[in-house]
């Protein structure tokens, strides 16, 4: 047999040859370039990356914001910034990003081939341009499949302008397609086909705490329940009287018209205690209640008091800061408290302060460091938006389109450039401190707004107490702020919180709150409504604040961490009123 260069001959061998080498050469150059993206946080916990991704939007522009997705590989979940770039200009990205981040006393991110993880899928069931139809939509796809939904369905807006509904079902994307075969039985009656989308973080604009807060019959519901709280604080009022009829001699005591003042014959003003609280109930301001905590005057000349001094006020009578303190429930915090501090769960350098008031019941529940001094973080904004509804009241400004804008983007997503917009609207920092200082100082009492947010976040001088927020949230309750149900629309869109996601608090709940986040402090405070078993509503104040003196060493870590001491106390809190009040 010959040898096969003879058969082929020398010049088609050298062909066969040269084919041979050149083949791989050229599958290497048809080869595409690797792409590679930016992760900020891998974790097994879906909640951890949410909450992450949350406060990298309050640092970021939307052209960041817009491209951090939520993605996954088995059971791992990761934040990633599609770059899908070359190695050399994410290497540029990456740069840029940390220097943000790590000013932020965010951790930095690090780059990884692309594809690595893949899209997790949710469910959508259509897309429209009229926001009303899409929320009736909504109501029809909870109703039919309500108990699998949970509070995870949301309206979602495009760039476009369209609004889409959503279930955020986050996972593989044959998992969400079984799902959506089994949703699309369950509402083949109704036409509406659900179909997987890729989860691409569009702009929430509605979702359930929007629906309930929007609910007549819901909102029905809350306006007989603060009605019932009026008729309380009258019967108090009226307590109030006889106390100082007794304990007086001369005083002429009396309740005005409005039936809510109590008013004193000149000369005989009561001597008001330190800690004493002007109670801004009634629900409208010019029907506010005016409680302060007495204690009786030097006896005038002449006058002799028999049986020695007389007794203190009653305790339904106690300010606000001398409500039902030492419950059974405050000290069950302080012993958590004090049990994650001796496991080292909290360090001897971080201060917290919590606060419980419910609303239902017009009493202090808890208070513990609720004078003192903590950085207000994010948590700052809602007093920002107060102070631009007031200039909107006295018709200095407008709360137009762009306003509207501005406001859902300072309060729903912390957006640190929204913010000071409004805060330049109303004339900086500073005048939005003597505005509130000089209108709303008996609610603000310890607020200081000394900055713009810096950027990156890094806002530590704007500070306030436990107390502030519990004032600003029962005047925002009782309607007693201007433009107070937009407000309270702004904090009930849709969005991460440490008092409700991630607790045993039932699905259903009204939620309005602001968290706050930076290196040195985490935080929310809110109102949250939960139903009772009879089908009324109970609402309740939360405020939970952690504070360390030095910046943390690894953020994520350190946010995750004690925000999830913050889910802890409100479940504390939801099972004790739950047995006290028969919540569902």
């Amino acid at each position: 047999m010959k040898p096969l260069f003879s058969l082929l001959g020398r010049t088609a061998f050298s062909v066969l040859v040269i084919a041979v080498f050149a083949v791989p050469v050229l599958s290497l150059a048809a080869q595409p370039q690797v792409k590679y993206d930016l992760v900020y946080l891998n974790s097994r916990e879906l909640d951890r990356i949410l909450d992450y991704k949350q406060e990298l939007e309050s640092i970021f522009d939307n052209t960041i914001s817009d491209k951090i997705k939520v993605m996954g590989k088995g059971s791992e979940y990761a934040l990633i910034y599609d770059c899908n770039s070359s190695r050399k200009n994410v290497y540029k990205t990456l740069k840029k990003h940390s220097k943000t981040l790590h000013a932020a006393g965010f951790d930095e991110p690090y780059a990884l081939r692309d594809n690595f993880f893949h899209p997790l899928y949710n469910i959508s069931y259509r897309t429209g341009r009229n926001l009303d139809e899409l929320k009736n939509l909504y109501s029809t796809v909870s109703n039919t499949i309500g108990s699998q939904l949970h509070d995870e369905l949301y309206i979602e807006q495009n760039d476009s302008g369209s609004y889409t509904l959503v279930y955020h079902y986050c996972g593989e994307r044959k998992l969400a397609q079984r799902t959506a075969d089994e949703q699309s039985l369950a509402l083949g009656q109704t036409g509406i086909k659900p179909k997987i989308v890729p989860e691409d973080g569009k702009n929430v604009v509605y979702g359930e705490s929007s629906r309930i807060n929007d609910d007549p019959v819901e909102q029905k519901i809350v306006d007989d329940i603060n009605r019932d709280r009026r008729g309380r604080l009258v019967i108090k009022a009226l307590k109030i009287v006889k106390y100082h009829l007794k304990v007086k001699e001369g005083a002429v005591a009396a309740l005005l018209a409005d039936k809510h003042k109590v008013k004193y014959s000149r000369g005989h003003q009561p001597v008001v205690a330190g800690t004493s609280l002007e109670v801004e109930g009634g629900g409208k301001a010019d029907t506010s209640v005016k409680i302060a905590t007495v204690r009786p005057p030097p006896p005038a000349p002449g006058y002799r008091r028999a049986g020695g001094p007389p007794p203190p006020p009653p305790r339904h009578l106690a300010s606000y800061n001398m409500g039902r303190t030492n419950t059974a429930l405050e000290k069950s915090i302080e012993h958590h408290i004090d049990t994650l501090r001796s496991t080292g769960q909290i360090r001897g350098d971080e201060a917290t302060g919590w606060m419980v008031y419910d609303l239902q019941q017009n009493e202090s529940v808890v208070d513990i460091n609720a004078e003192k001094q903590f950085q207000a973080a994010s948590m700052i904004k809602p007093f920002v938006a107060l102070a631009f509804f007031h200039q909107v009241k006295e018709g200095k400004l407008k709360y137009g389109a762009k306003a509207r804008r501005k406001l859902s983007l300072m309060i729903q997503h912390s957006n640190n450039a929204a913010t000071n917009w409004v805060m330049k609207q109303v004339g900086g920092p500073l005048a939005c401190d003597r505005l509130l200082r000089k209108y709303y100082h008996k609610t603000l009492r310890n607020i200081h707004i000394r900055e713009y947010i810096p950027a990156g976040g890094r806002t530590y001088r704007n500070t306030a107490a436990p107390a502030d927020y519990v004032r600003f949230l029962r005047a925002l309750w009782d309607d007693n702020l201007p433009n107070s149900r937009e407000i309270r629309r702004l904090m009930a869109l849709p969005g991460r919180d440490r008092i409700y996601n991630g607790t045993p608090i039932p699905k259903g709940t009204l939620v309005y709150n602001k968290t706050g986040s930076t290196a040195h402090l985490i935080g929310d405070m809110g109102i949250l409504v939960p139903k009772t078993q009879s089908g009324r509503r109970y609402p309740y104040i939360v405020v939970g604040l952690i504070e360390r003196s030095s910046r943390a060493s690894n953020y994520s870590g350190w946010m995750n961490s004690r925000g999830n001491i913050i889910r802890e106390v409100s479940t504390l809190v939801y099972k004790d009123l739950k047995r006290d009040h028969h919540l569902r």
